[in-house]
């Protein structure tokens, strides 16, 4: 009889574990919060819905492109560009009109095959900093992810960055990412090193 129970007894955590790891995590979590002093621990993994959400966030960025443009793609990005609103359209023209001009980089983000932001920037060694000669955005914070680029070719070159004639919504936006005012000239902000470290 007393090994009869000892098997029994054995039986019976077999069947418990099993079904303990058969249960949902939210099953596992609302027994857990009803005994407190269980030594169970979660083993449970997140449910699919979450993992979707977490394949999807990953795909939507993946979806995101920062590329250089070459010169087949000029007219292609140029029809996209002529739909924007007219400010945004003059200054992501001008951008695009550097493509191919000597230290000048071109920037684009694209999703989808749509452009979502252009810039030009100034990387001519020569010079104390990357300037920002022409940033254009057509989609909400698609200006911040491709100043976010920008940052790391800063960092990559180790000079901080300046913005020359910024507007004055320009300039709200930019002072919030750490921008401040050349003290010697007002329409110089400039981007320390140690604030785009930070991103």
């Amino acid at each position: 009889m007393k090994y009869l129970a000892t098997i029994q007894s054995h039986f019976l955590k077999l069947a418990y574990t099993s079904s303990w790891d058969s249960l949902s995590l939210e099953q596992q979590k609302d027994y857990l919060t009803k005994h407190p002093k269980s030594k169970r621990h979660i083993t449970a993994k997140p449910t699919q819905l979450s993992n979707l959400k977490q394949q999807l966030e990953s795909k939507q960025n993946s979806l995101d492109i920062t590329s250089t443009p070459t010169n087949k793609d000029v007219d292609k990005l140029q029809s996209q560009i002529d739909t924007w609103p007219t400010n945004s359209q003059t200054i992501a023209t001008s951008a695009l009109t550097n493509l191919n001009k000597p230290n000048i980089q071109v920037l684009t983000i694209q999703s989808n095959n749509t452009l979502n932001s252009i810039a030009a920037i100034d990387t001519d060694p020569s010079k104390p900093y990357i300037k920002i000669k022409d940033i254009a955005s057509n989609t909400k914070g698609y200006g911040t992810k491709l100043m976010k680029q920008i940052a790391q070719i800063a960092l990559k070159h180790n000079k901080p960055i300046a913005l020359v004639s910024m507007t004055t919504d320009a300039s709200k936006f930019y002072s919030h990412l750490g921008l401040t005012q050349d003290p010697n000239n007002s329409s110089i902000f400039h981007w320390p090193l140690d604030s785009m470290k930070k991103l």
